[in-house]
């Protein structure tokens, strides 16, 4: 083999070695600069700390997966002496490089108040709860509500009451900036609904011929009537029986929803309140959801059990459960037990 041959080998094996490291490198890299955050991360920047001593804190704080891509980051941006001091928060879920650096350049963070929005709480209990929080008053969120005229989700329907939101504002945990208006809070609990309602879940509902609405009010019965998981779709079956039956649902929740307080046991009299939320005298579902129900509930309405029930009573035990039967006779046969 001639000596320029051997030369040339060396050479195209020099190159590829550089290229597989380049690759490897770039590779590293772009996987590095994404991190998914199993929960929120409270970082403090002290005043006159470099771009490596911030890297080094983010680094220990389990910000960023790697100090010295995220130096190399930075500098390519030409933003190593930019980034500013500040406490910051960088909420559960994924950060980039790019996140990360755009909140240290921004400064110090907006303050954000955290709330939970638990499965089964109303449109009142939500605006009491961000009440609680300092971020509105229950009496603003509800008046900006009942005066929505319009929204970007055909499925909600306007009736200029409170509660044509009723279900749609998704049980969740947000991060909430305390300088939002109720339109903003409004647009983020009803955009998280949005997500969470998918096309597949669209397609069911057209497959049983029942609209969104009718879904969530479904879903939201459920919510409130389930204490057990395992129940919720048997609950659904007792309802969509009774639905296709022309029956009264003759729901306790339906009832509970009219009522300023919520009782252990409901009366008699209870039972006669004229609403057509009462579906112990209103054939049918109430005119909208009764709560806020959640994922659990909604599969629950979609997908309900195949069953012949069309009757369920809680079991006295205390432990949520309930009995289901198919006829009225062993319904009562149960009572007590």
């Amino acid at each position: 083999m001639s000596e320029m041959r051997k030369r040339f080998i060396i050479f195209v094996g020099i190159l590829t070695l550089i290229f597989i490291l380049l690759v490897c490198g770039m590779v590293s890299f772009f996987t590095r600069k994404t991190k998914i955050l199993k929960n929120d991360v409270i970082v403090t920047i002290e005043k006159n700390s470099g771009a490596k001593k911030i890297a080094s804190i983010l680094k220990e704080n389990g910000v960023i997966k790697s100090e010295f891509f995220f130096l190399w980051h930075i500098k390519s941006k030409d933003a190593a002496t930019q980034l500013k001091p500040g406490r910051y928060k960088f909420p559960k879920g994924k950060v980039t490089f790019d996140s990360v650096l755009a909140v240290l350049l921004k400064g110090e963070q907006e303050e954000q108040v955290t709330i939970t929005i638990p499965e089964g709480y109303t449109v009142k209990q939500i605006a009491e709860l961000l009440e609680q929080k300092g971020l509105t008053t229950k009496d603003e969120f509800l008046d900006y509500i009942t005066g929505l005229t319009e929204l970007p989700y055909d499925y909600i329907e306007i009736t200029g009451d409170y509660r044509q939101l009723e279900g749609f504002l998704f049980p969740d945990t947000y991060q909430i900036p305390t300088s939002w208006n109720n339109e903003k809070i409004v647009n983020k609990l009803l955009n998280e609904f949005d997500k969470n309602w998918t096309s597949e879940y669209r397609e069911r509902a057209k497959e049983l011929n029942l609209t969104t609405r009718e879904i969530i009010t479904i879903a939201s019965l459920i919510e409130r009537e389930a204490r057990v998981d395992s129940e919720r779709a048997k609950i659904s079956s007792v309802i969509h029986n009774r639905l296709k039956k022309k029956m009264l649902l003759q729901i306790d929740a339906t009832v509970q929803y009219l009522l300023p307080e919520q009782k252990e046991r409901l009366l008699y009299k209870d039972l006669e309140i004229d609403s057509p939320y009462n579906t112990y005298k209103y054939i049918g579902l109430p005119p909208t959801a009764i709560a806020a129900p959640g994922i659990a509930s909604i599969k629950a309405a979609l997908y309900p059990e195949d069953t012949d029930y069309y009757y369920y009573r809680a079991k006295t035990s205390g432990n949520g459960e309930h009995w289901f039967t198919e006829t009225l006779e062993e319904h009562n046969s149960y009572k007590g037990k």
